[in-house]
């Protein structure tokens, strides 16, 4: 199974992380990362998809990990989980039925839907609220397109919706925030699961040829340009097309 079928399709605002701990806060950009454990229930519907699909994401306070649930199973928990840590360059597939995880290694910073890329040109618009929450609309573009984010004072995109780093269109809205520490085993795989070697189609970044998974992929796994957050699969190179843009 390819971790690119692993999450939701949201493919919305393709995002490089930045390098760990460059977190920026400034009056001209969002903070890159939420500054503290953080868990959102997002609304993601990718550009042509039939209907749009709610995705749970732990954020690490600092940016250092964040795991994305996949799709629920039979029994109404995730199917499984992607895991992305920052430091070791490293992303962590977790397959629930097969009771596996497969470990894939980067050779570039990992990427994620749901956070800024510091790459990112940003122009504040104005000031807003999703989920409950006070945020900071932002103007953002991205290499290949623009978009629009709603950004909270501790980097949360609570919104987002446009073109991401790789073209990809769709848009993620905040259902739910919560704020509360989150025990270190959230971003481990589950104890007696075993690890398995990822397919050997699938090159360093999880994608055929070695390059990043990207939103784009289909739910089996093929892959016609990509970008993280494929349809059930979240990838990781993701994104958020911009993140946020609301």
């Amino acid at each position: 199974m390819r971790a690119t079928s692993l999450m939701p399709g949201l493919l919305l605002a393709a995002v490089a992380t930045v390098p760990t701990g460059a977190a920026r806060a400034a009056a001209d950009a969002p903070p890159l990362m939420p500054t503290r454990d953080t868990t959102v229930v997002y609304l993601v519907t990718p550009e042509g998809a039939p209907q749009a699909q709610s995705v749970r994401v732990y954020f690490r306070g600092g940016g250092s990990a964040m795991r994305i649930d996949g799709p629920p199973g039979p029994d109404g928990s995730p199917s499984g989980d992607m895991v992305l840590d920052r430091p070791s360059r490293t992303i962590t597939v977790v397959l629930n039925p097969a009771r596996s995880f497969m470990q894939i290694p980067e050779r570039e910073e990992v990427r994620s839907p749901f956070v800024l890329d510091s790459t990112m040109r940003f122009t504040r618009t104005g000031t807003g609220s999703v989920a409950g929450l006070p945020c900071v609309n932002w103007a953002i573009v991205t290499p290949k397109g623009n978009a629009t984010a709603c950004v909270t004072g501790d980097g949360v995109v609570l919104s987002a919706s446009g073109v991401d780093g790789q073209g990809a269109r769709g848009r993620l809205v905040a259902q739910t925030v919560q704020y509360a520490p989150l025990d270190p085993s959230v971003f481990l795989p589950p104890p007696g699961f075993q690890r398995t070697a990822h397919p050997e189609a699938m090159g360093p970044g999880g994608a055929p040829g070695g390059g990043p998974p990207g939103p784009g992929g289909p739910p089996d796994g093929s892959q016609p340009g990509i970008a993280p957050g494929t349809a059930p699969g979240m990838s990781p190179g993701i994104p958020p097309g911009t993140p946020n843009g609301q």
